[in-house]
């Protein structure tokens, strides 16, 4: 894996030399003609807002019990160190008794983006039951406007657990959509009684994910079960709508705590802060992963970029390195124009 990144990295470096004037010598050495200076990393506090679905499926295929464990044992692990929060779709308004409100949404999360909510969201987790439909596009516009009225300090990271395709759209026709099945009666409501809150709602989740997303919020998809079997290509378009290219797959519940560990750590190690009187010209910034020269990859994809004016974001590979402990040492600096994937 790293012999791979550090050849783009090589490969890329080379390509852009002309541009800087900098000449390779023996050993990849780069000549003096543009002195660097090191800058200092920060880590980051992320903040990840958890959005668990708890629709009358997520019972029946035997993930809801297991993915409220695994919220809970992530939230008690990593709550001193990350701000976490947690919603649910459908609201909690929702009954089994009461079909009318199985669309309904939170507003807001059930417990806010913080320190130290462990407590708080095992206390409201374990006594809920599941309810209702999968209403995924209200929800994140409301977490969106949730996440955008507070400060813009911190990455935020929306995380959402589903087990079924987005629905609840009640403006599609029930007579012309494409209805998110889960038996053949759940097709009759589609399509015999008129129904519409059986329809998948795909455009609709695309746009609130595209909406995230220009307003620098990643949202993880993590498909449990019927999501990941059957609405795969719905999954990894929300993924890449969201930012993050891949859905994560756990086709079965003892798959679904390692799913929330590997993206709580993704979130939590890939993401520096830089002082921005260090950096008066973000162009001439380089980051270096155990010495080697690491390009910038404006696709996000693979090497490094800016997260925002004051965050970089290491993406794929050099990621998972950051995460599994295979580099040694992270360094950033200033002076020499900032080599860039394929230029």
């Amino acid at each position: 894996m790293k012999t791979t990144i550090l050849a783009i990295a090589a490969a890329a470096a080379l390509s852009a030399a002309a541009c800087s004037g900098r000449t390779l010598l023996e050993g990849d050495a780069w000549t003096d003609a543009c002195p660097e200076t090191e800058i200092t990393l920060y880590p980051v506090v992320p903040e990840v807002l958890i959005m668990m679905d708890r629709s009358n499926s997520m019972t029946y295929d035997g993930f809801w019990e297991v993915t409220r464990d695994a919220v809970i044992s992530m939230t008690e692990e990593y709550q001193d160190t990350i701000m976490i929060g947690l919603t649910v779709f459908p609201s909690m308004s929702c009954t089994t008794s009461n079909s009318d409100l199985d669309c309904l949404t939170e507003t807001t999360p059930i417990v806010g983006v913080d320190f130290n909510t462990g407590a708080a969201i095992s206390s409201t987790l374990l006594p809920m039951t599941t309810c209702g439909g999968t209403p995924v596009a209200e929800t994140l516009l409301n977490m969106r406007d949730y996440l955008l009225g507070r400060p813009r300090e911190n990455p935020r990271i929306i995380m959402v657990a589903t087990d079924g395709a987005p629905n609840c759209n009640l403006g599609l026709n029930p007579n012309t959509c494409f209805c998110t099945c889960f038996n053949g009666d759940d097709c009759a409501l589609c399509y015999e009684q008129s129904f519409p809150a059986n329809c998948l709602d795909d455009l609709r989740t695309y746009a609130a994910l595209d909406a995230l997303r220009s307003d620098g919020i990643k949202t993880y998809v993590i498909a449990m079960s019927w999501a990941a079997v059957n609405w795969g290509e719905v999954m990894q378009e929300m993924a890449g709508h969201g930012g993050t290219e891949d859905f994560y797959a756990a086709e079965n519940p003892e798959d679904v705590q390692s799913m929330f560990d590997t993206i709580t750590s993704l979130v939590s190690k890939c993401q520096f802060s830089i002082e921005p009187s260090e950096v008066p010209d973000p162009w001439l910034v380089n980051l270096y992963l155990d010495g080697e020269l690491l390009p910038m990859d404006p696709e996000g994809r693979t090497g490094w970029g800016w997260a925002s004016e004051t965050r970089i974001e290491f993406f794929g590979p050099p990621c998972n390195m950051i995460v599994t402990g295979t580099v040694d040492d992270i360094k950033a600096t200033y002076g020499c124009p900032t080599f860039v994937l394929g230029m």
